[in-house]
């Protein structure tokens, strides 16, 4: 049997299911063959395997440590098992990192507890962008003792070394969750400009979202944007379209720990165009009723002109003020009284005898610049 079907029968019939940084696969599980390697396996692929691949195996994480010897058709190398899940905070940030923790004295008990004398140790790390910024003097938690990096080794590709010394405890560290500094720890949110409740069916919403350092505003942050049912809203850097009628949830995640996220809930209603229009109504000096349509007044008669506005038909829960103009057309300031009594209302006192005059009263909104009139005559008594 050729080599390459030994090594495909060997995995097919003996090969474990595993995750190769998260990717399934199937590879060839043995013991390594030293004394003393207990927590080290060595591992066959048909894949690539590189120095810091962290594998899954039997519920427990494991580590490629080692140079990986490539044959014909197959990767082979030694995976050491994690035994810690080492915290840093690096730029204000809470990272966990499944690690091995070695020390010339170090022992593992049967529950895989860290038996660790004083002295120094080593943690192993894979190497990614966070990891490669640990430097000297950082410090993190394990086994009931803190620990300060003396030295960072970076000569192994995939993986960073940290040459650890016991470290005195300090008032900020978390010892119950192994987290040295948890008092420099800030607190992360997001919060929205202004309240979203309706995006507008057919036409688009502007929402911009605001990161928190604590209660500090985070000027430069990027966000992910996203939306349970893109046929409801669909959604782009912020704009929110409204395609349909209904409701769903648009979440916005921040783009460097997408952990950090709001849920806005939304809804997309068909808003019925605002119409706004005036009318003037008229109330006799003896408070006998309101009327819309009859502006006649006779000698000796009080009456009180107002405007009212309406929204979509409906009177506007609030009003305009508006700029009165009236036109005699012929009556002299002897035949009435012309009065501003408010914003919204004039006063006219009919004087005239013996004559009817048409006058022109007008209303200019001051907040639209809508106009409109009503003709009033002054009638005499005869």
């Amino acid at each position: 049997m050729k080599n390459d079907d030994w090594i495909d029968f060997l995995l097919h019939e003996k090969g474990a299911s595993l995750l190769v940084n998260g990717e399934q696969r199937i590879g060839l599980i043995t013991d390594a063959s030293a004394a003393g390697y207990f927590h080290d396996r060595m591992l066959r692929s048909k894949e690539d395997l590189h120095p810091g691949d962290l594998i899954t195996y039997q519920d427990a994480t494991w580590m490629m440590t080692t140079q990986i010897t490539r044959e014909a058709n197959s990767s082979i190398a030694r995976m050491h098992l994690c035994n810690h899940v080492t915290k840093f905070i690096l730029d204000d940030w809470l990272y966990s990192y499944p690690s091995v923790l070695e020390m010339e004295r170090l022992s593992i008990d049967s529950a895989g507890t860290l038996l660790i004398a004083d002295g120094s140790l080593t943690c192993t790390l894979r190497a990614n962008d966070t990891t490669n910024t640990i430097a000297i003097n950082q410090r993190f938690v394990a086994s009931d003792a803190v620990w300060k990096v003396i030295g960072v080794d970076k000569t192994n590709p995939g993986l960073v070394i940290l040459n650890t010394e016991r470290s005195l405890q300090a008032s900020g560290d978390d010892m119950d969750n192994e987290i040295a500094h948890a008092d420099t720890l800030p607190t992360w949110t997001i919060a929205l400009q202004s309240a979203v409740e309706t995006v507008p069916l057919g036409d688009t919403l502007t929402v911009t979202a605001i990161l928190y350092r604590d209660s500090v505003a985070q000027e430069t942050a990027t966000f992910l944007w996203s939306s349970a049912d893109e046929s409801i809203v669909s959604v782009a850097d912020g704009v929110l379209s409204g395609v349909t009628e209904g409701g769903t949830t648009v979440t916005i995640r921040w783009a460097k720990h997408p952990s950090i996220s709001l849920d806005v809930p939304v809804t997309v209603e068909a808003i019925i165009p605002e119409v706004v229009s005036y009318k003037f109504y008229c109330i006799p000096g003896d408070g006998s009723g309101k009327t819309y349509t009859s502006f006649n007044i006779f000698q000796g008669d009080t009456n009180v002109y107002g405007v009212e506005k309406y929204i979509n038909d409906v009177l506007a829960t609030t009003n305009d003020t508006y700029t009165f103009t009236f036109t005699p057309n012929g009556a002299t300031s002897s035949n009435y009284t012309y009065t501003v009594l408010t914003d919204t209302t004039v006063r006219l006192y009919n004087k005239l005898k013996y004559l009817t005059h048409t006058c022109t009263l007008s209303a200019t909104s001051n907040q639209t610049s809508e106009s409109l009139q009503v003709s009033i005559l002054l009638k005499g008594d005869w």
